[in-house]
């Protein structure tokens, strides 16, 4: 299910959608609809690409890095516009990313708070 804004769901606070990856830098590409800061944890979940054999997604990782214009920032807020998220290798590897750039595009971002 995709949100027009920020808001809670059984995944966590939405984010996002990603809508592009830039395979060789690691980078996932999302307009962020809520506020994501360096240090949070975020999961990414989605069904993918159709033709992609591995199409279902779903995994954790830390945000270690953002950039808006090229430019690090330690957090992104709704309406700065698309920033650059970075993606960890070992979970691409293991979604066949390699195999299908396109695999993450469209998958939802939400962030994790803790209990």
């Amino acid at each position: 299910m995709l949100f027009k804004g920020g808001g809670y769901t059984a995944e966590g606070e939405f984010i996002g959608t990603i809508s592009h990856v830039f395979l060789k830098i690691l980078v996932a590409v999302i307009e962020p609809k809520a506020t994501l800061k360096v240090g949070d944890t975020i999961r990414i979940t989605g069904q993918g690409s159709k033709s992609s054999k591995k199409a279902k997604i779903d995994f954790t990782q830390p945000v270690e890095s953002m950039q808006l214009n090229h430019e690090p920032i330690v957090e992104a807020n709704p309406g700065d516009g698309e920033i650059g998220l970075q993606v960890c290798q070992e979970v691409l590897e293991k979604i066949g990313l390699k195999a299908s750039p396109q695999v993450l595009e469209r998958c939802c971002v939400y962030k994790i708070h803790p209990p």
